[in-house]
């Protein structure tokens, strides 16, 4: 048992370091400098996990393992840890072209946008078109990462009327822990939307892939409290699922894996009740010149209000890097996962090492210096990081270019776009979403939703097909082959001004299918969209 001063702290090395010998050092009584002289207890092992061991340790004994070079970081596990929360924000779409009462034959617009290189739309708001496509995900597994999923939608049926979707025991697979009986449900609704753009029958790229729900921890639906996994045993238990997938023979490759997530960790704090300042730029603000210059508006600094009125200046909400989930990751990927994240829907730039607004930080309670211009966790460039594209096209002369909805995350450490805004998708029964009857079964429901937690999906939706493709294909290589063939017509005014829509220092990087040509299987339906703003 633990001693009554030591707490369970995450102990994360650096990549490439050698692991083990790290481990027994810590874990026996050694002499050796840098490691508490006595014998360590683990409070969790880490079984999938390479690079992270918990431990019970003193807080003296936290700052003396973070000297030591092969630490990275020590960190309390994320789930036991009140300055941060998890969330994926996305909202319904109350002004789209249609209400809930979905019409018949309507489709995710994004099939047909990424599609096609140029911009299929031109201006129009509808277009009753086909959706091209060769490939359907076939041998390829896609893990909904996120609110859970409801497992007997019709969105999940093969061609054959029988389900894709796979019930699995995570726990019995980690093997430390036991997975909730009420897991394989999704009472948010969230999570059902995402696997729909992903790998549904009707609104999906990837119509014949298998899919899989993880539902994590803080994402769950109203009275579905307790029935997800915990970060460190969710990302440990996909990890040995992959490790442990035997080669097919039939391509000499494990079965291609890829995972979305389309949530993120934040912090907030209100301006008017607590101290604070910003360092923008390398330049400090104190609170008081803010109010007094700035009008006390904090998005001059890229720091964005999400809700007017609490406090004399509203409050703020920022994203948060977490060094374990973000470790997590790189593990997955160097597993051979392929993974895909939401990049979020503050509004805020994410810039890259070195960049003019990588350290930027927010002062919060006058207490904690936080980074956020870094984007939120998870986070790894080596990843697909997805920014959002919206319905609305700016006209310029007689060509219409896409733009990034207002909402959506950008700059540089977001390398991929996505339609994300006005999404049409499958939603559980007790989605916390406005919804429609789902067109092929009244029983059912449709819903249309916001956010990068609808672009993220298209692109795991396409990530599958390319996976069918060339299933031998490593992470890097998926993401070189994925970013090469997007479109670079996204609407990239130079200005950095709020509204102007600049990728501030962004690539335009359009997701596209360039397996949708001259295919001998098409998907006919009304692609809605809408255009109402000229440049």
């Amino acid at each position: 048992m633990p001693e009554f001063n030591e707490r369970e702290y995450n102990v994360i090395l650096h990549n490439g370091v050698d692991y083990d010998a790290f481990w027994t050092d810590l874990q026996e009584i050694t002499n050796k400098d840098g490691v508490p002289n006595r014998k360590v207890q683990i409070a969790n092992p880490r079984l999938g996990s390479y690079r992270q061991t918990h431990y019970w340790l003193t807080d003296t004994e936290k700052e003396e393992l973070l000297n030591h070079d092969s630490v990275l970081d020590i960190e309390i596990p994320p789930e036991q840890r009140t300055d941060i929360a998890k969330s994926h924000d996305a909202f319904y779409s109350g002004s789209f072209t249609r209400n809930p009462s979905l019409s018949s034959g309507d489709k995710n617009w994004g099939l047909l946008r990424c599609n096609s290189k140029p911009n299929t739309y031109a201006g129009n708001e509808v277009v009753n078109e086909t959706y091209d496509y060769t490939l359907d995900g076939t041998g390829v597994d896609i893990v909904i990462m996120d609110s859970g999923v409801q497992t007997d939608h019709p969105e999940w049926e093969d061609i054959n009327g029988v389900t894709r979707y796979t019930t699995i025991d995570w726990g019995s697979i980690h093997t430390g822990f036991t997975q909730n009986a009420n897991h394989d449900r999704d009472n948010d609704g969230h999570g059902t939307h995402v696997a729909g753009i992903a790998a549904g029958k009707t609104f999906g790229w990837a119509k014949n892939a298998k899919i899989y729900s993880l539902k994590i921890s803080g994402l769950e639906g109203s009275g579905d409290s307790g029935t997800g996994i915990d970060d460190s045993y969710a990302f440990d238990a996909i990890k040995l699922w992959h490790r442990q997938k035997a080669i097919d023979p039939a391509t000499g490759y494990k079965r291609p894996t890829v995972v979305n997530m389309s949530w993120g960790y934040s912090a907030q704090f209100t301006g008017g009740s607590t101290s604070y300042a910003v360092r923008f730029r390398g330049t400090y603000y104190a609170s008081s010149t803010i109010q007094a210059s700035y009008g006390g508006e904090l998005n001059h600094f890229g720091l964005n209000q999400f809700a007017a009125n609490i406090g004399a200046l509203g409050t703020w909400k920022h994203p948060v890097r977490v060094t374990s989930v973000d470790t997590d990751l790189e593990e997955l990927i160097d597993e051979g996962v392929h993974v895909v994240v939401a990049s979020g829907n503050l509004n805020h730039k994410i810039d890259v090492e070195g960049g003019t607004d990588y350290n930027n930080e927010a002062l919060i309670k006058n207490t904690t210096w936080k980074y956020y211009s870094r984007g939120s966790s998870p986070y790894s460039i080596k990843g697909f990081m997805v920014g959002s594209i919206d319905e609305d096209q700016i006209q310029s002369g007689s060509d219409y270019v896409d733009k990034r909805s207002n909402f959506s995350s950008h700059g540089p450490g977001v390398n991929i776009y996505a339609p994300g805004s006005s999404i049409l998708s499958a939603v559980s029964n007790t989605s916390a979403f406005a919804r429609g009857s789902y067109y092929h079964n009244g029983s059912y429901w449709e819903s249309i939703l916001n956010g990068t937690s609808m672009a993220a999906p298209q692109v795991s939706g396409v990530v599958a097909l390319y996976a069918q493709s060339s299933p031998g294909l490593t992470p890097a290589k998926m993401l070189d082959v994925v970013i090469g063939n997007c479109s670079e017509i996204i609407y990239n005014p130079t200005e950095e001004l709020s509204g102007s829509f600049s990728l501030q220092g962004g690539l335009p990087k359009m997701l596209h299918n360039k397996y949708g040509q001259n295919s001998p299987l098409s998907y006919s339906g009304s692609f809605t969209t809408t255009t109402d703003i000229s440049f």
